[in-house]
C-alpha cells in the first residue's frame, strides 16, 4: 500500500472523522447546552473544547481519532527527519524542527487526554503548547518550501498562505476569549468557536499537504 494512502487512513481521516462526528452529535443532541454561557447570551457555535470535553461519546471519538493520528504522525516524523538529512540540511535546523514537531504532538496529546472539564489548567496548557509549536513549525516549513529546500515546490504554492491565516485565527481566538470573558457580548463566543474550526482545518490541511509531498517524493528518503 502506498505511503500516501496509509497516511490518509491513519492521520488525516481519523482527525476529520472525529471532528465532524463530534460537531454533528453536539449540534443534534446537545446544541442548547453547548452554546450556553454563564451570562446567558445568544450563540450559534460551541467551542471545540466544549464539544470534545463535555459530552459522551464525543470525548471518546476525539480521543480515539487523535490517538491514532498522533501515533502515525510520530512515524511520519522519523521519515520527515530522514528526508531532511538526505537533503543535507544543517543538523541544528533538523533538531529544531524535530523538537517543534514533538512539542506540537505532546501538546495535542495533552489537550486531548485531559478535557477542559477535568483539569482545565492542564487542558489549557496543552492547547497553548500545541498552538505555539504548530505556528512556529508552520512558518519554518513555509520558509523551507519558499527557498526550495524541500523537494516539492507545489507544497509551497498550496500552503504559503496558511501560516498567516493560522496566526490570524489564533489572535482572533485570543481576542474573542478575552472579550467574551470580560464583556459577554452576544456572538463573540460563536466567533471563538468558528475560529477554532479554522485553526483545526488549516492544521489538518498543512499536514495533509506535507504527506502528499512525501507520497510524491518518497524515493528521496529511501
Amino acid at each position: 500500500m502506498k505511503y500516501l494512502t496509509l497516511s490518509n487512513i491513519f492521520i488525516t481521516i481519523p482527525i476529520l472523522f472525529s471532528c465532524i462526528s463530534c460537531y454533528l452529535i453536539t449540534y443534534i443532541y446537545f446544541f442548547k447546552d453547548s452554546v450556553g454561557t454563564e451570562c446567558h447570551i445568544k450563540n450559534v457555535i460551541p467551542s471545540f473544547s466544549t464539544t470534545i470535553g463535555n459530552y459522551i461519546p464525543q470525548r471518546w471519538f476525539w480521543r480515539f481519532g487523535t490517538g491514532m493520528s498522533c501515533s502515525f504522525r510520530f512515524l511520519h516524523l522519523l521519515l520527515f527527519i530522514k528526508m531532511l538529512q538526505n537533503l543535507e540540511m544543517a543538523s541544528s535546523n533538523i533538531f529544531i524542527l524535530m523538537l517543534l514537531r514533538i512539542t506540537e504532538l505532546a501538546g495535542l496529546f495533552l489537550l486531548t487526554v485531559v478535557a477542559s472539564t477535568e483539569i482545565f489548567e492542564y487542558h489549557a496548557s496543552g492547547f497553548c503548547v500545541f498552538i505555539v509549536a504548530s505556528t512556529l513549525n508552520m512558518f519554518i516549513m513555509n520558509q523551507l518550501n519558499a527557498y526550495g529546500i524541500t523537494p516539492d515546490g507545489n507544497t509551497y504554492r498550496r500552503t504559503k498562505w496558511c501560516p498567516w491565516v493560522y496566526l490570524g485565527a489564533i489572535i482572533g481566538c485570543f481576542l474573542a476569549y478575552i472579550i467574551h470573558n470580560n464583556y459577554c457580548l452576544p456572538g463573540v463566543y460563536s466567533i471563538f468557536g468558528a475560529l477554532e474550526v479554522v485553526i483545526i482545518t488549516i492544521n489538518v490541511y498543512v499536514n495533509h499537504s506535507e504527506i502528499r509531498m512525501f507520497g510524491n517524493f518518497l524515493p528521496v528518503i529511501e
